[in-house]
């Protein structure tokens, strides 16, 4: 197998790529592999996206002590990671995720490749253990991902020197014990992954780690509140939290961060009202902040910006009205509101919108009719137990599910059911319609 050769062009600088063109090529010999490039050194080796297969040969080494970038993600590797990469002392970026590894790798020897920058082990079924504390010598690394590679035990205080990562990622593992306070210090981080994993404890109200662009915490057993800090993080676009035990209120600050559109905290203990002005200052494309035990109003300026596509809020304490004003949303995709206390005539204009697929607002005390004719986008329409009056409506020809039962709605069923040919769920139990069904 041979891959593609020439020059690659970096910072200015040019390296020579491992390729064919110029007779320069790597070939698999059996379990060997052997350079051939008419005696010119080779920094640059990218043979990602392949169907390599089998263990990583243990003569790799003799390709190029002059290796600087070695990428081999996303083949079929088995087995070990040899320890031969040793020899390639002046690597800067070593990438080996999205394989099939499932022995071992060398931390003690990776760990000796100090002019690492950018390192990636992620998706492999290494054998289970800790990350190497011998990766705390990396001292210029600025990408470090090891999600999804059966890591166990805590974040070691040793990767504490490890201050010039902009991204770090220890997602989808077993890992657990407290995020430690080094983490929340890292200066240049913007991007910290620690998501599905047993981490315990609360976040550190001593965050200095300003400058984050996205901060997935989600699946894990945090307690504890919402640091003020967060509100701090002023180039924050994306607040995963969900599926913890964190108690306590969202600081009202996170409602002024200029550049946030994701927000995703359900299934905590959360309690208190909204921030009052989420959705004024940044695009918000998301809110999900389900199964908790929020109360007060929605904030009428969570589609200011015109941008929303998801109100996902079921499950919680929330009362009075919806926003009337969100009648005006029609990026709205998604509406989940049920198992609240909102009163007063759900928005008209709603049932109209063109991107609109799902509209569950049961268990509510919502009023109102609805309209003869539903968007032919919405799928799924639960509004059960409300006091929702009027008709059924005549012509819904996407719709799925249509559940309204325990309301107020009279008449009969319309005349032509035809026009509901791809319903599969219909409940409408109650005791004020008539008619007959044809």
């Amino acid at each position: 197998m041979e891959a593609g050769g020439g020059w690659w062009e970096r910072n200015g600088a040019k390296h020579r790529r491992l390729g064919t063109d110029e007779g320069c090529g790597v070939k698999q010999r059996g379990r060997g592999w052997r350079r051939e490039c008419d005696g010119e050194a080779i920094d640059y080796l990218d043979l990602s996206n392949n169907q390599f297969s089998g263990s990583l040969p243990d003569d790799i080494s003799k390709l190029s002590s002059e290796m600087l970038h070695l990428n081999l993600s996303s083949n079929a590797f088995i087995g070990d990671v040899s320890s031969a990469i040793a020899a390639f002392s002046k690597l800067k970026s070593l990438l080996l995720d999205t394989n099939s590894f499932n022995g071992s790798y060398p931390g003690t020897t990776i760990g000796g490749l100090m002019e690492l920058k950018t390192l990636t082990l992620a998706i492999n079924p290494f054998m289970p253990g800790p990350v190497p504390e011998e990766f705390g010598k990396l001292t210029k690394l600025k990408t470090l991902w090891l999600s999804g590679m059966n890591l166990t035990s805590a974040i070691p205080d040793a990767l504490s020197p490890l201050t010039e990562l902009t991204l770090l990622d220890m997602s989808w593992n077993k890992m657990e014990g407290r995020i430690l306070e080094w983490v929340w210090k890292l200066q240049k981080l913007e991007y910290l992954y620690l998501y599905a994993n047993k981490f315990s404890g609360e976040i550190s109200p001593d965050i200095t780690v300003l400058n984050l662009l996205e901060l997935d915490l989600s699946s894990n057993e945090l307690t504890g509140p919402i640091p003020e800090a967060v509100g701090n993080m002023k180039n924050l676009t994306l607040l995963f939290l969900y599926f913890n035990n964190l108690t306590g209120h969202i600081p009202m600050s996170v409602a002024t961060l200029p550049s946030l559109t994701d927000i995703r905290l359900c299934d905590n203990m959360l309690s208190g009202p909204l921030p009052p002005e989420l959705g004024k200052h940044s695009k918000l494309v998301n809110l999900e902040v389900c199964n908790n035990n929020f109360s007060g109003e929605l904030p009428y300026t969570l589609c200011l910006n015109k941008k929303l596509y998801d109100i996902v809020v079921f499950n919680n304490s929330f009362s009075d009205v919806f926003p009337a004003n969100l009648g005006d949303c029609d990026t709205l995709d998604n509406i989940m509101a049920h198992n609240n206390h909102f009163v007063g005539d759900f928005p008209e204009k709603i049932w109209s919108f063109p991107k609109l697929t799902i509209i569950m607002i049961q268990d509510n005390n919502f009023t109102g009719t609805l309209p003869s004719e539903i968007a032919h986008n919405i799928l799924r329409i639960e509004i059960g137990n409300n006091r929702f009056s009027g008709a059924v409506p005549s012509s819904a020809v996407g719709l799925r599910i249509f559940k309204a039962e325990n309301n107020l709605l009279s008449g009969t069923l319309p005349a032509d059911m035809s026009a509901f040919a791809n319903l599969t769920s219909l409940v409408l139990v109650g005791k004020q319609l008539s008619g007959s069904i044809l």
